[in-house]
């Protein structure tokens, strides 16, 4: 979370980080589905649900998929 802090505080207006380590396929199939839902419709949170419900169809255990949160004003 220091580092999603350090990118607010250089400007970002919102970060998507993970609160502790998540295995590489479930983050690339949540990351994937978020910034293609993202680009179609401009959504975070929306997008963020996508990425959760498509890395919950590989596997749904919680360790895997509800790491991440959107942090920042504009999410």
């Amino acid at each position: 979370m220091g580092l999603a802090r350090a990118f607010l505080g250089a400007g970002a207006a919102s970060v998507l980080a993970a609160r502790w380590a998540v295995p590489d396929l479930q983050t690339r199939i949540l990351m994937t589905a978020f910034y293609r839902e993202y680009l179609l419709h401009g959504d975070k949170a929306r997008a963020l649900r996508q990425g959760m419900l498509a890395a919950m169809a590989t596997d749904d255990a919680p360790a895997s998929w509800a790491a991440f949160t959107l942090i920042g004003e504009r999410c």
